[in-house]
């Protein structure tokens, strides 16, 4: 079964939490992290949180230029010239 719009999927990799798409969402439960890799390449649109998904994306070449990313925590502090964070980055 595939999805086009106005259909979007959420892969949750430990739960299912669809009853619409419940079958096809099964699909993604509990399966090794590399198994998620052609999912995530040929996904449309791509949004991640500070996940292992996010780790797999930054190594991925993924064929859409619509990629999110969406932080669940406040990371600004990095950033802040008096944390030596800043310049460690700066290094990357």
């Amino acid at each position: 079964m595939a999805l086009s719009w106005p259909y979007n999927m959420v892969i949750n990799p430990v739960k299912n939490v669809y009853n619409k798409f419940y079958d096809l969402a099964n699909h993604f439960v509990m399966k090794p992290i590399a198994f998620y890799t052609k999912t995530i390449k040929n996904a449309s649109t791509i949004t991640v949180s500070n996940s292992c998904f996010m780790c797999l994306l930054l190594n991925l070449k993924v064929n859409t230029s619509h990629v999110y990313y969406i932080s669940i925590h406040d990371y600004g502090y990095l950033f802040d010239p008096k944390h030596k964070f800043t310049q460690l980055i700066k290094k990357m």
